[in-house]
């Protein structure tokens, strides 16, 4: 599979990828609402944290005392902490999956930067994610994609379509499956595990066979 950059149609349509991220009015508004909480978050922070910084400074040159001290270095750290999630917030828009696609040898992954992730199902690092919750508004089940193998990449919602043809992908390929549930009735969490096939048991030679 490529891993260059290309635009998804080009993919999708030289190679035969099917598209399973999903992409409508409330994946944007959901894209919307984490750049928005993230922004006021790390402006917030780094606000602050000039305050405190400044007013701590001006107390330690008039004062030179221990509350003076513990206020700006209150503030210094809410400055590192504001500089450490803008850091994170320009990673998390590089890093914002454009595309995914599954073939018949495994799946990409186009992120906002024009990166490709790439993942083979016969590739023994395979680590993947889906997460499904009930979706009374669209009267079925809402399904995430988490990218196991780089965590650099979000989560990603995708399509009722593309959980069940990757569901036919971990069946074809015989791939393992570890399913588990947690949260209260109602708003319980189905998580599935999705990692490479397990190692086939190598036949016994007839000298190993018992008399």
């Amino acid at each position: 599979m490529s891993t260059s950059p290309a635009t998804p149609a080009t993919v999708a349509s030289a190679e035969g990828g099917f598209p399973i991220l999903r992409a409508d009015a409330e994946t944007d508004r959901s894209r919307e609402r984490f750049e928005r909480t993230s922004t006021v978050g790390r402006y917030g922070l780094l606000g602050c944290g000039a305050v405190a910084a400044g007013s701590g400074a001006g107390l330690v040159f008039a004062h030179y005392d221990d509350v003076a001290f513990a206020i700006l270095a209150f503030g210094i750290l809410l400055l590192v902490l504001g500089g450490v999630q803008h850091i994170l917030y320009r990673r998390g828009r590089a890093h914002w999956p454009n595309q995914v696609l599954l073939f018949d040898g495994g799946a990409e992954v186009m992120l906002s930067n024009g990166d490709v992730r790439a993942i083979e199902w016969d590739d023994p690092k395979l680590k993947l994610e889906v997460q499904t919750q009930s979706d009374p508004a669209n009267g079925g089940e809402s399904a995430t994609l988490f990218w196991r193998m780089d965590r650099s990449v979000p989560p990603c919602e995708i399509t009722s379509e593309g959980f069940s043809r990757l569901q036919v992908e971990i069946v074809r390929h015989e791939l393992s499956l570890h399913e588990s549930r947690r949260g209260s009735r109602g708003r319980e969490t189905r998580i599935l595990e999705i990692g490479p096939s397990p190692p086939k048991p190598v036949p016994k030679s007839p000298t190993e066979w018992g008399p």
